[in-house]
């Protein structure tokens, strides 16, 4: 796949306010615990992504999309605290720790940082998943923000971002 060949590729969309969707607050795990709804079990009545959560310990989960004809990567999160998580990409795992580490985010990736409002959004791909947040402010001039994060081909990618909106 390139710029000017896409691919057409399946998504799904999952959301806050979908029927048995989990949770976005700043409790330990909701990111994870987002994520592996979502793309391994499933909620309510949607099923999930297709994805495997092969590796789990305290505090951290390993995310496996589909296999493919493209390089095999795994997600590892671990919830730092709990406004953050650190995520990272690996080649060839073996276990929750263990593995070709290929990718860290220079920082975490902030996804409670203000008032969470619950609203999330994440749509899954066979081999990637862009997860989206809302945060609100108290301070002024500043009201709505929100986060990003990105995972996916090719060869294991990962990105996070946190952006505010000025009223």
């Amino acid at each position: 796949m390139a710029l000017l060949s896409p691919e057409t590729v399946p998504v799904k969309m999952y959301k806050w306010d979908d029927v048995g969707a989990p949770v976005f607050n700043r409790s330990t795990n909701a990111l994870i615990n987002i994520f592996n709804a979502c793309l391994v079990t499933g909620y309510g009545t949607k099923p999930g992504a297709g994805w495997t959560a092969p590796y789990e310990a305290s505090g951290i989960k390993v995310f496996r999309p589909q296999v493919s004809a493209d390089t095999d990567f795994y997600l590892r999160c671990s919830a730092n605290t709990t406004t953050q998580m650190t995520a990272q990409v690996y080649l060839n795992m073996t276990g929750v720790s263990t593995g070709d580490l290929k990718l860290q985010c220079a920082q975490p990736f902030k996804y409670a940082r203000g008032t969470t409002t619950n609203r999330w959004l994440l749509v899954a791909s066979p081999r990637g998943l862009w997860f989206f947040c809302e945060q609100a402010y108290n301070l002024p001039g500043v009201g709505v923000s929100g986060s990003y994060f990105f995972a996916g081909d090719k060869i294991g990618r990962a990105s996070c971002r946190e952006r505010v909106w000025i009223k």
